[in-house]
């Protein structure tokens, strides 16, 4: 519905010409784990693809940052779900053109044992303000890199 113009029964955010990002930053998926049925890890990527390959119609000349799904602290989830959703999601991003790039935060969010650090999460699915801070700390200079790369002279 987002991603749908008003006149087709969205709500229209994308309908303003004049909005053209120069990087669309992306992350969708562990909301769906829960709710839709098996099997769940091939829904959630093809509906992640789906929404990406919307994006690039929307805007073709964004590059679009593609975010790994973080770590919950609901046993097996991470290797149920999270972790063969983010490894298929990177595998296929190249498939789908250029201006895409992937920007893997679970490792930043987890444990030395592997498990969610709980300090960074409030409730064991969104960030603390110190979770945030690690997640600024870890998208700024990827989005600048990337907007040093599009001002920079083209090559000769």
């Amino acid at each position: 519905m987002r991603l749908l113009p008003k006149k087709d029964g969205g709500f229209g955010h994308w309908d303003d010409p004049r909005i053209q990002p120069d990087v669309i930053v992306f992350m969708l998926g562990v909301n769906n784990i829960g709710h839709i049925d098996e099997p769940v890890v091939d829904k959630v990527v093809a509906g992640d693809i789906a929404v990406i390959r919307r994006l690039r119609a929307l805007r073709p000349n964004a590059h679009i940052l593609v975010q790994s799904i973080l770590p919950t602290n609901k046993p097996g989830d991470a290797e149920r779900f999270i972790q063969p959703i983010n490894t298929r999601l990177r595998a296929e991003l190249p498939a789908l053109g250029g201006n895409i790039s992937w920007l893997d935060l679970y490792p930043s969010y987890v444990t030395s044992d592997g498990a969610q650090d709980g300090a960074l999460f409030r409730d064991g699915y969104h960030p603390t303000v110190a979770g945030y801070r690690v997640w600024r700390s870890r998208l700024l200079p990827v989005l600048s890199a990337l907007r040093s790369s599009r001002s920079a002279p083209p090559q000769n």
